[in-house]
């Protein structure tokens, strides 16, 4: 609690962290992230140099 990122990580485990782990938590199935993640792996990324 003493550490200067003790309250910014409370506040993420709030927020984000905490109700990933609510199985009543309104989320939408992976399905749909798919078109998604399909777009960004569709072309070869090169790393510059």
């Amino acid at each position: 609690r003493d550490h200067p990122s003790f309250e910014a990580c409370a506040e993420f485990c709030e927020l984000y962290d905490q109700n990933c782990f609510d199985p009543d938590y309104d989320s939408l199935p992976v399905e749909f992230f798919e078109p998604m993640v399909r777009r960004v792996f569709a072309e070869p990324r090169y790393l510059s140099e």
